[in-house]
């Protein structure tokens, strides 16, 4: 989880917003670039016709469950104009040490950087109280990947996180 930290470090911390180099553990690098990021975003919401407000919609619902698990459905897009809402979110969901924060993402539309980054602070601050699950669909044989998917499989945060299909499957393996 280390290397996925200081990767999405780097990716917070770059002082070239040019670009952005993602040291994986095999060996590889992943260039990533935050400018060609924004420019989708930017178009994204041109092709929409809305305007900023109505385009950068989250939705967060925090649920506890018996043993010490919560559940954070997070619906929407996580993109910069909402990071600091899930920030929040995640912070408030933590603060009573639950066994296990289940992350529900397979009702986001979009997943960015800054999701990313949110989902690392969430596991530093959980430090050895709390489990941090994901939900998500990853790609695979007979699934159709979400958007969150396309950015965890990207920075090998899929590796270091618990990563699950449905929130019934995580929460199943915790108890």
């Amino acid at each position: 989880m280390d290397d996925a930290i200081n990767h999405i470090r780097a990716l917070a911390k770059s002082r070239s917003p040019a670009e952005i180099l993602l040291h994986r553990r095999d060996g590889s690098v992943h260039k990533l670039d935050p400018a060609r990021h924004a420019a989708a975003e930017a178009r994204k919401l041109d092709a929409t016709g809305e305007g900023f407000e109505s385009a950068h919609r989250l939705d967060l619902r925090l649920r506890r469950h018996a043993g010490g698990v919560a559940v954070l459905s997070v619906i929407g897009e996580v993109d910069l104009a909402t990071l600091p809402q899930l920030e929040d979110a995640l912070t408030r969901a933590l603060v009573e040490k639950p066994t296990q924060l289940v992350v529900d993402l397979s009702q986001v539309a979009f997943f960015g950087s800054a999701g990313l980054s949110a989902l690392v602070q969430a596991h530093q601050q959980a430090a050895q109280h709390t489990r941090i699950a994901v939900v998500t669909a990853l790609p695979g044989p007979g699934a159709t990947s979400s958007p969150a998917a396309k950015p965890l499989l990207a920075t090998g945060l899929e590796r270091d996180l618990d990563v699950y299909a449905t929130v019934e499957d995580a929460l199943a393996d915790c108890s």
